[in-house]
Protein backbone atom coordinates (compact mmCIF):
# COMPACT_ATOMS: atom_id res chain seq x y z
CA UNK A 1 0.00 0.00 0.00
CA UNK A 2 3.10 2.54 0.70
CA UNK A 3 4.12 2.01 -2.55
CA UNK A 4 0.71 2.65 -4.39
CA UNK A 5 -0.08 5.74 -1.97
CA UNK A 6 3.48 7.13 -3.01
CA UNK A 7 2.70 6.41 -6.78
CA UNK A 8 -0.48 8.04 -7.01
CA UNK A 9 0.61 11.12 -4.84
CA UNK A 10 3.45 11.36 -7.29
CA UNK A 11 1.46 11.00 -10.28
CA UNK A 12 -2.44 12.00 -9.16
CA UNK A 13 -3.45 8.58 -10.67
CA UNK A 14 -6.35 8.83 -12.94
CA UNK A 15 -6.64 12.07 -11.73
CA UNK A 16 -7.79 11.13 -8.43
CA UNK A 17 -6.27 11.69 -4.71
CA UNK A 18 -5.40 8.90 -2.64
CA UNK A 19 -8.09 9.27 -0.49
CA UNK A 20 -10.92 9.49 -3.25
CA UNK A 21 -9.30 6.30 -4.92
CA UNK A 22 -9.96 4.28 -1.55
CA UNK A 23 -13.60 5.60 -0.86
CA UNK A 24 -14.32 4.53 -4.69
CA UNK A 25 -12.63 1.21 -3.60
CA UNK A 26 -14.65 0.93 -0.13
CA UNK A 27 -17.73 1.35 -2.57
CA UNK A 28 -17.01 -1.38 -4.96
CA UNK A 29 -16.14 -3.58 -1.92
CA UNK A 30 -19.04 -2.85 -0.12
CA UNK A 31 -21.99 -2.28 -2.33
CA UNK A 32 -24.25 1.12 -1.64
CA UNK A 33 -23.49 2.44 2.25
CA UNK A 34 -24.38 5.15 4.08
CA UNK A 35 -22.05 8.28 4.53
CA UNK A 36 -21.08 7.57 8.00
CA UNK A 37 -20.51 3.86 7.34
CA UNK A 38 -18.23 5.12 4.63
CA UNK A 39 -16.16 7.25 7.08
CA UNK A 40 -15.88 4.34 9.71
CA UNK A 41 -14.25 2.00 7.19
CA UNK A 42 -12.22 5.20 5.77
CA UNK A 43 -11.47 6.17 9.16
CA UNK A 44 -12.56 9.46 8.73
CA UNK A 45 -15.03 11.60 10.49
CA UNK A 46 -18.49 12.44 8.79
CA UNK A 47 -17.42 15.60 7.65
CA UNK A 48 -14.12 14.38 6.17
CA UNK A 49 -16.31 12.04 4.33
CA UNK A 50 -18.76 14.20 3.22
CA UNK A 51 -16.58 16.82 1.69
CA UNK A 52 -14.98 13.80 -0.07
CA UNK A 53 -18.30 12.69 -1.39
CA UNK A 54 -19.43 15.90 -2.70
CA UNK A 55 -16.06 16.06 -5.01
CA UNK A 56 -16.54 12.00 -6.32
CA UNK A 57 -20.34 13.06 -6.95
CA UNK A 58 -19.45 16.47 -8.82
CA UNK A 59 -17.26 14.33 -11.15
CA UNK A 60 -19.86 11.85 -11.57
CA UNK A 61 -17.75 9.17 -10.33
CA UNK A 62 -20.50 8.26 -6.92
CA UNK A 63 -24.43 8.75 -6.88
CA UNK A 64 -26.35 9.58 -3.63
CA UNK A 65 -29.87 8.12 -3.40
CA UNK A 66 -32.38 8.97 -0.68
CA UNK A 67 -33.46 6.42 1.27
CA UNK A 68 -36.95 5.86 0.62
CA UNK A 69 -37.74 5.36 4.19
CA UNK A 70 -35.89 8.07 5.45
CA UNK A 71 -35.27 10.97 3.51
CA UNK A 72 -32.50 12.74 5.60
CA UNK A 73 -30.73 9.39 4.88
CA UNK A 74 -29.11 8.76 1.71
CA UNK A 75 -27.09 5.70 0.42
CA UNK A 76 -23.40 6.26 -2.10
CA UNK A 77 -23.05 3.87 -4.79
CA UNK A 78 -20.24 3.69 -7.57
CA UNK A 79 -21.62 4.81 -11.13
CA UNK A 80 -20.63 3.14 -14.06
CA UNK A 81 -17.75 6.19 -14.80
CA UNK A 82 -16.62 5.70 -11.09
CA UNK A 83 -16.08 2.67 -12.01
CA UNK A 84 -13.91 3.27 -15.06
CA UNK A 85 -11.80 5.58 -13.37
CA UNK A 86 -11.00 3.22 -10.51
CA UNK A 87 -10.76 0.36 -13.10
CA UNK A 88 -8.11 2.59 -14.83
CA UNK A 89 -6.34 4.01 -11.41
CA UNK A 90 -5.95 -0.08 -10.52
CA UNK A 91 -4.56 -0.80 -14.14
CA UNK A 92 -1.82 1.75 -13.49
CA UNK A 93 -1.32 1.05 -10.25
CA UNK A 94 -0.92 -2.83 -11.19
CA UNK A 95 1.52 -1.48 -13.74
CA UNK A 96 3.47 0.52 -11.52
CA UNK A 97 3.80 -2.63 -9.12
CA UNK A 98 4.75 -4.97 -12.32
CA UNK A 99 7.43 -2.54 -13.30
CA UNK A 100 9.49 -2.66 -10.34
CA UNK A 101 9.77 -6.33 -10.29
CA UNK A 102 9.84 -6.75 -13.56
CA UNK A 103 13.97 -6.87 -12.81
CA UNK A 104 13.63 -9.53 -10.17
CA UNK A 105 14.06 -13.41 -11.30
CA UNK A 106 11.24 -15.14 -12.50
CA UNK A 107 10.87 -17.50 -9.47
CA UNK A 108 11.04 -14.68 -7.10
CA UNK A 109 8.51 -12.57 -9.60
CA UNK A 110 6.17 -15.96 -9.27
CA UNK A 111 6.49 -15.99 -5.29
CA UNK A 112 5.15 -12.14 -5.21
CA UNK A 113 2.63 -12.62 -7.25
CA UNK A 114 1.62 -16.22 -5.44
CA UNK A 115 1.79 -14.35 -2.26
CA UNK A 116 -0.09 -11.15 -3.72
CA UNK A 117 -2.95 -13.39 -4.31
CA UNK A 118 -3.39 -14.78 -1.15
CA UNK A 119 -3.49 -11.38 0.59
CA UNK A 120 -5.91 -10.69 -2.03
CA UNK A 121 -7.86 -13.42 -0.53
CA UNK A 122 -7.74 -13.03 3.09
CA UNK A 123 -8.48 -9.53 3.06
CA UNK A 124 -11.24 -9.56 0.32
CA UNK A 125 -14.21 -8.45 1.69
CA UNK A 126 -15.83 -11.32 1.09
CA UNK A 127 -14.20 -13.26 3.84
CA UNK A 128 -14.20 -10.14 6.39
Amino acid sequence: MWFIRRHMRRHRTAGMSVPQYRALCVLEGNGPVSLSMLADLLGASQPTASRLVGGLVSRGYVARRTCSDDRRQCTLLLTPKGRARMDHAREVNQKALADQIAHLDPAVQSKIIETMHTLRDVFSPATR
